[in-house]
């Protein structure tokens, strides 16, 4: 059975939180059927949390693109 995940994680100043985030999401749900979207809310962060999740949206983009 195939399940559908969604997560909305607050981003608010966790710049250098957010890869290793998404690398854990992406280790659990690697083997498995489910299907996952996280989305990130980001009200105002003073860091480089939009700039990261900006890059990491677009190179995630590119890598499924290229699969198809």
């Amino acid at each position: 059975m195939k399940n559908k995940f969604f997560y909305i994680l607050p981003s608010f100043n966790e710049g250098k939180n957010i890869k290793s985030l998404l690398n854990k999401f992406n280790k659990f749900y690697k083997n498995k059927k489910d299907t996952v979207e996280i989305i990130f809310v980001d009200d105002g962060s003073t860091d480089n949390s939009l700039i990261i999740l900006s890059k990491l949206k677009k190179k995630l983009l590119k890598k499924l693109k290229s699969k198809f």
